[in-house]
């Protein structure tokens, strides 16, 4: 048997003199008693595109492998996403119900492999709860319904809704399936790139020891879940204000990775709007769900991520072909080795028109 995938994508990075991706690639947490979710995107580089996704889809799973299963389904809700690797394939979204998906990588697990059922990859997956479920409960009932085919790497998943859910979800390797911490089980809301139950053993070992001053090495992992569980502890003493946009970015700021940084995203599930900084660029981005029209009488919308916009639908084009081959070729040029001969193809052509208001794909 050879390597898991994560780590033939460490070798080459190594190789191509980039630094190793165990540096870190996601801060995420939700605000205590709120509808707000923070996420920074941690990566080597900072493309993107934000992408308006119809309801009354029809979709079908991309099988990358030979032993995944298709998944065939139709949105059922539209939703807002923000995509680095190709359509349909999102780092994180909210959908017009508030249902927010945050992925992040989740080191040290290996790579998930479901067997004899229906299969996702683990950006897929995102997609597909923001197409389906409008809060966390309805995504805990189906989520062992369809398994994980990791394309890259193990990812982790903090969802929470417009009634101030939340919970986080983790690949069980050895169980082939996902397991779930919510309510007493998911005190802290927030997730690094370790995973849930090792980072809150670090948090209740500072506890335990008085909880000494506190220096964070913001490219640890394990240090930043303890600065933010520290944080949001004591949400209510927060120097930032009250739960607001202000006081996610307040606390993003605080564990960002200097140089490594490329989004910092606020989603607040209960007004349905998204405020959005990116590296490269200056300024705020706003987003209102309430603004955008996710009926399938036009197809999936587009505007690039450093495009900043004021809630303003016009900013956005209608996707194209031309526009996802770009957002895959970017990607392919950091992860292409990774993928196995002609993945780059099966992203590209995943969609293989977009100029109706349904989606046709490729049948593998």
């Amino acid at each position: 048997m050879g390597l898991p995938r994560i780590f033939w994508l460490t070798g080459i990075l190594v190789l191509l003199g980039i630094q190793s991706p165990d540096v870190g690639a996601c801060s995420s947490f939700s605000l205590p008693q709120s509808t707000f979710t923070g996420r920074n995107f941690d990566w080597h580089v900072g493309h993107g595109q934000i992408l308006v996704n119809k309801r009354n889809t029809k979709k079908k799973s991309l099988r990358m492998f030979d032993t995944d299963q298709s998944v065939d389904w139709v949105a059922r809700l539209g939703s807002v996403t923000f995509n680095q690797i190709a359509l349909d394939h999102p780092a994180s979204g909210m959908n017009e119900a508030g249902l927010t998906v945050v992925a992040c990588q989740n080191f040290g697990e290996g790579n998930s492999k479901a067997t004899q059922r229906p299969t996702l990859n683990e950006y897929q997956w995102v997609q597909y709860q923001l197409d389906n479920y409008s809060t966390v409960k309805e995504v805990i009932e189906h989520m062992n319904d369809i398994g994980i085919s990791s394309l890259l790497q193990e990812l982790h998943y903090l969802v929470c809704d417009a009634s101030k859910e939340c919970a986080a979800l983790e690949v069980s390797i050895a169980q082939h399936q996902l397991k779930v911490f919510s309510g007493e089980d998911f005190r802290i809301q927030a997730l690094t790139d370790t995973s849930y139950l090792e980072a809150m053993k670090k948090f209740l070992s500072y506890e335990s020891s008085g909880a000494p001053k506190l220096q964070i090495d913001p490219f640890d992992s394990s240090d930043r879940f303890l600065y933010l569980a520290i944080k949001l502890s004591a949400v209510r003493a927060l120097s930032c204000g009250p739960c607001s946009f202000e006081s996610v970015f307040c606390l993003l700021a605080a564990v960002k990775q200097p140089g490594f940084t490329q989004w910092q995203i606020a989603f607040d599930s209960g007004t349905k709007k998204i405020q959005y900084k990116t590296e490269s660029t200056t300024g705020i981005g706003y987003l209102d769900l309430a603004a955008f029209d996710f009926s399938s009488d036009t197809i999936v919308q587009a505007v690039d991520i450093h495009e900043y916009i004021k809630n303003s639908p016009k900013s956005f084009h209608a996707m194209t072909h031309e526009d996802n081959v770009r957002l895959v070729d970017e990607s392919m040029s950091y992860l292409g080795s990774v993928l196995p001969v002609g993945g780059d193809l099966k992203l590209k052509s995943y969609p293989v028109v977009l100029d109706t208001a349904v989606i046709h794909r490729v049948q593998w």
